[in-house]
């Protein structure tokens, strides 16, 4: 029985090369993304070798912890034949699981092909702030949040992701933004409604404040 892992590398190898063959084709960009997505999602933040950092001086994406090094192999041995039970290189090239990059790749590459479908188009934007995040680039990722807000407003999950991502950052004037408009349709949580109260005391609101904290009260 072959394991989850060598499944897994036949359908990537699959996707890649229908991406590949098909290049313009949304439908399968969109599902290689996908599958890059649930491999994501299985262990985000710990596949080490696709975690990135903004590099301080320059300001590009690296990656932030040292990529292994292909080994040399000597060419004669690969044109010669071997002698019985002497040991064969393993010379194949090796796939890197990099959900992260690949799958922002075919994410970016389908939404520039996808017909336009506001919830669609939306969804094909978080989940490439979601892999950002996974991936360590949380400014990257609040590109493509408020670039789904921006398509679909109605989206309270968008929201909170996007006031997760800034109160972690320490952007909270957009924060206070968002959680204002959370607010205001009435799709705060109980722990969001806290967030808010906290963020209207520190504005001074304290009347805002105490008017949430027993509305918070009320929800628990």
């Amino acid at each position: 029985i072959r394991s989850n892992y060598s499944i897994d590398r036949e359908l990537q190898a699959f996707y890649q090369r229908t991406a590949e063959l098909f290049p313009e084709n949304a439908d399968w960009n969109l599902k290689a993304g996908n599958f890059q997505y649930a491999i994501a999602r299985s262990a985000p933040g710990s596949i080490i070798s696709d975690i990135k950092m903004t590099d301080p001086l320059t300001g590009e994406m690296i990656y932030k912890f040292p990529q292994p090094k292909e080994p040399n192999i000597n060419p004669r041995i690969r044109s010669r034949v071997p002698l019985y039970g002497a040991q064969i290189p393993d010379t194949r090239p090796k796939m890197k699981s990099r959900p992260y990059t690949d799958g922002i790749y075919y994410f970016q590459k389908a939404a520039l092909h996808l017909p336009y479908h506001e919830t669609q188009l939306a969804g094909v934007y978080v989940k490439t702030g979601d892999l950002y995040i996974w991936q360590g680039l949380p400014d990257s990722a609040l590109y493509f949040y408020e670039k789904a807000i921006e398509i679909y407003p109605e989206d309270a999950g968008t929201r909170n992701k996007l006031v997760e991502t800034y109160t972690e950052n320490y952007r909270f004037t957009p924060a206070l933004a968002q959680l204002d408009s959370l607010y205001r349709k009435k799709e705060l949580s109980f722990n969001r409604q806290l967030l808010l109260a906290g963020f209207y005391m520190q504005d001074s609101r304290f009347t805002d404040a105490e008017k949430l904290l027993m509305d918070a009260g009320l929800m628990k």
